[in-house]
């Protein structure tokens, strides 16, 4: 599963927006993370083999950008496969 930063704070700064400035009479900062499952999107599809094409598809394999978990899934005896996977990056 992955997960993306909710929060991130250090008493009360956002450190998502904001610089961390440490001051040496404080003894101690209390950095706090809040983190939260990444949302998901759904898909279907159907793989067509080209003419010629001796052993059908049995597994489907999508990779998105570096970081992304990569999505796998059972192609049916039709073609078709459904899945679900992370949403991708945007930058």
């Amino acid at each position: 599963m992955q997960v993306s930063a909710a929060g991130f704070t250090a008493g009360g700064v956002d450190l998502l927006s904001k610089s961390l400035k440490i001051s040496f009479t404080e003894p101690e900062v209390s950095i706090r993370t809040t983190l939260r499952a990444a949302p998901t999107v759904a898909f279907a599809g159907r793989a067509i083999l080209s003419r010629g094409t001796l052993q059908p598809v049995r597994k489907i394999r999508m990779e998105g950008d570096k970081g992304l978990e990569s999505v796998q899934g059972n192609i049916q005896p039709n073609g078709t496969f459904i899945g679900q996977g992370p949403l991708p990056l945007q930058s």
